[in-house]
């Protein structure tokens, strides 16, 4: 049996894609200490891990301001009494295993906390999760290899055989690249606050991928009018 199931009320709380920063992390470890509130007999940890480095302690002030891994790829924090518990569970890169678990013998201090935990998500939400679905990655890359093939067409006046091929083998060059954006763009993103070559990578495709899309599509409108 798990600490959670030894209370009446218990609750999981599944997480949308998000983008953290430590502040947030801060704020997230203060709702789930509360899990450790007005207990004697009562226990807290705070992790965060990446690659070879890890930071661990009982206090949540102490891990926003330790020195944390360059890459962060699993956050676990944890606080729990005779009469409540908390858990928040991310990891980066895996869409299914993150979770906030809150459990409690009071079901209106479970309902309270659930309440804010779902605030908390609400703000920090982000669109990775384009890239951590099947569906929608190929149909986002299936429209920028048709847009990119199109706009070919206009601009060097090329067959219809000729723009299909360049949007071919537009797509495989994407889809070719999607396993890298999946690990410069996590399910989870929590900033480490230190630079490293995937935050050097996010800052640059933020630029490069909306301006080759705005440099493609008025490509088109001028091409199109003119």
């Amino acid at each position: 049996m798990t600490v959670e199931q030894q209370f009446e009320t218990s609750l999981r709380i599944k997480t949308s894609s998000m983008t953290l920063t430590k502040h947030d992390i801060g704020d997230l470890g203060r709702i789930v200490s509360k899990g450790a509130e007005g207990s004697r007999s009562s226990r807290m940890r705070f992790l965060v891990a990446g690659g070879k480095e890890s930071v661990k302690t009982e206090n949540i002030e102490q891990l926003v301001n330790s020195k944390w891994p360059l890459d962060v790829d699993y956050v676990d924090l944890v606080a729990y009494s005779q009469d409540s518990f908390v858990r928040a569970t991310l990891e980066a890169g895996v869409t299914g295993a993150n979770r906030i678990d809150i459990a409690g013998s009071d079901s209106d201090w479970v309902t309270l906390r659930a309440k804010e935990v779902e605030d908390f998500l609400a703000e920090h939400r982000n669109w990775h999760w384009l890239l951590h679905n099947v569906t929608s990655i190929f149909l986002l890359s299936l429209s920028l290899a048709a847009l990119i093939g199109f706009a070919s067409s206009l601009t060097f006046e090329l067959s219809f055989e000729k723009a299909f091929m360049v949007g071919g083998f537009t797509l495989i060059a994407i889809v070719a690249c999607a396993q890298g954006l999946i690990r410069i763009y996590p399910f989870i993103l929590v900033e480490s606050g230190r630079s490293s070559a995937f935050s050097k990578a996010r800052k640059f495709l933020n630029w490069f991928i909306p301006t080759l899309i705005a440099g493609v599509v008025l490509e088109v409108i001028f091409k199109l009018i003119f």
